[in-house]
């Protein structure tokens, strides 16, 4: 086991409910007593912000463990501030980032030369500020990786599929149960790994609607009748099919995100309308639930059951009355987390 003295741990107020979930399985898990210092926060007359770390004292030569769920720019700062302060000024040992949900993640795209790369310019600010390793979750894509590895962070990608899991796993029985068939949809060709390992988790195939999006901006539906056998090739399985198996199915369609669920909601109306499912699930890691989601994915009826995971705390104003299950994703960042904390003191 780890000494506990030698990491110190500080949490950000993006998300201190799942911060101190993850701490509690750090805790038991290393038989120790491990608490977060105390931010004092304060603003500035001008607006500035005003935050100190109490017991700074206690950083120096520890390795410190800033969380923070960055969901918009302050919290982004905050985390920097923080990760800065606990090496520049504290001298932290090193700085372990967990970072449930990740700013700029689908600003990711070199080849649009237009567009600045905000996702790359992140990683360069987070090895700037000394984060040496970064827990991210279920993040949009392999890109945010290779940025952080470009700037010399260490960085690991929490797989949430367990947790959601053991809640869609009673989906699967009563389906099967009442002589239905089960599968996991992948939305685009983009969401094939992550739906993959959803679809081996529930001993379940994958169904795959490719598509490209348009000049104008339209999503078009790619008729290749030889791309499954590829997908097939590719990701070394033969449980690809494709959406025209799926009549009188129940449906899990995943994704990492929900922003307006739009996107998710005509998916659903798709499959039910065109393809003849019997019904549709849903489930995403982060609540990004942008103005007028619950009208377009809650009071849509498109899906029998919605899961969120609660990287993003949604708070009372998104709350759905029980519509929405929450799975918490505590336990898997936990998992993580204890193993980098024994590699770094290894």
């Amino acid at each position: 086991m780890f000494d506990s003295q030698e990491f110190a741990i500080i949490g950000g107020t993006g998300n201190h409910d799942l911060d101190a979930k993850v701490l509690h399985w750090i805790n038991q898990w290393g038989g120790c007593h491990l608490k977060f210092h105390h931010l004092d926060m304060d603003i500035f007359s001008d607006g500035e912000d005003d935050f100190n770390i109490e017991g700074s004292e206690n950083l120096t030569g520890r390795h410190v463990i800033v969380f923070q769920s960055m969901y918009n720019m302050r919290l982004m700062n905050q985390f920097l501030t923080l990760a800065w302060s606990a090496k520049t000024e504290h001298g932290a040992k090193s700085i372990i980032g967990v970072v449930p949900f990740y700013m700029y993640r689908r600003q990711d795209h070199p080849e649009k030369s237009e567009e600045i790369q905000r996702n790359l310019w992140l990683a360069h600010q987070m090895a700037a500020n000394h984060v040496d390793k970064l827990i991210l979750c279920d993040i949009h894509s392999l890109v945010t990786m290779k940025n952080c590895e470009k700037e010399g962070i260490e960085v690991w990608n929490v797989d949430p599929t367990q947790a959601y899991t053991s809640q869609i796993q009673v989906w699967a029985e009563l389906a099967r149960q009442e002589m239905r068939e089960f599968y996991v949809h992948s939305p685009d060709l983009g969401s094939v790994a992550r739906s993959l390992v959803l679809a081996r988790a529930l001993d379940a195939k994958l169904a795959v609607t490719p598509k490209h999006r348009l000049p104008t901006g339209e999503v078009e539906i790619i008729k290749d009748t030889g791309l499954i056998k590829r997908l097939c090739r590719q990701h070394k399985t033969k449980r690809i099919v494709v959406d025209e198996d799926l009549v009188g199915a129940t449906v899990v369609l995943c994704d990492d995100e929900i922003s307006t669920g739009s996107t998710a909601k005509l998916n659903a109306q798709r499959l039910v309308k065109e393809i003849g499912v019997h019904e549709v699930l849903f489930y995403a890691s982060h609540a990004v639930c942008t103005p007028g989601w619950k009208r377009v994915l809650v009071k849509g009826n498109a899906f029998t059951r919605i899961f969120l995971g609660n990287t993003i705390p949604r708070g009372y104003e998104k709350a759905t009355g029980g519509k929405i299950i929450e799975v918490d994703l505590s336990l898997e960042i936990a998992r993580q987390l204890f193993l980098v904390m024994h590699q770094a003191v290894a």
